[in-house]
């Protein structure tokens, strides 16, 4: 219910140069004085009585990890960690493990997909 709030309240950017994750917002902006612009659609949140702790903000970042993910101007890299737990995973032998092998596999390509379309 939450996540669908968030994606309500930001609808119109979402994909564009926004991408939110629950309570994870990411805003990718090319210069200075677009990411002052796209900021300013955080005062959304306060119409709908949501308020973010500044502690957890972080701006004008040239790299910033989210979600596993290292987002920088070079690109998009999943975290080291990730793949060696990918490649280390030890065979399946039963049905529930290979759903959970598949469904890590799944989310990752996601969201590989969601954080290219939005670097571009």
């Amino acid at each position: 219910m939450f996540q669908t709030l968030m994606n309500n309240i930001f609808r119109k950017y979402l994909d564009n140069f926004v991408i939110v994750y629950i309570d994870d917002i990411l805003m990718c902006s090319k210069s200075e004085s677009e990411h002052k612009r796209h900021i300013e659609i955080v005062k959304k949140l306060e119409k709908h009585e949501i308020y973010a702790k500044l502690s957890k903000w972080f701006f004008m970042r040239n790299q910033i990890s989210y979600l596993g993910h290292a987002v920088s101007e070079n690109g998009i890299q999943i975290n080291p960690k990730k793949i060696s737990a990918v490649t280390e995973w030890e065979p399946p032998t039963a049905a529930k493990q290979v759903q959970s092998f598949l469904g890590l596999c799944n989310y990752e390509g996601n969201q590989e997909r969601r954080l290219t379309i939005v670097y571009r």
